[in-house]
């Protein structure tokens, strides 16, 4: 995504939206295990798996409105997807 653009500030961001989805990853992959094999409360989990999955999608968002604030030429990852389906 970022190959498409020249301006630096636009590819800081694509930088930033592929670092916190792989961040969120890690998240999910380490800390989804422990929270089921505590079993104190069974609904945690659930809570704490959908708080990520809704900061996942409102981030993507915002990230993507900051790029093409920057430059305005650049496709999202939104615009991606919806011309892959």
């Amino acid at each position: 995504m970022s190959s498409f653009t020249d301006q630096v500030r636009a590819k800081r961001v694509i930088h930033i939206q592929y670092v916190f989805d792989y961040m969120m990853v890690v998240f999910i992959c380490l800390f989804f295990p422990l929270l089921t094999k505590l079993e104190t409360i069974s609904w945690v989990p659930f809570f704490i798996f959908s708080f990520t999955a809704l900061a996942l999608v409102i981030v993507e968002r915002l990230l993507d409105e900051k790029v093409k604030l920057v430059d305005p030429q650049q496709p999202t990852r939104r615009d991606v997807k919806q011309e892959s389906f």
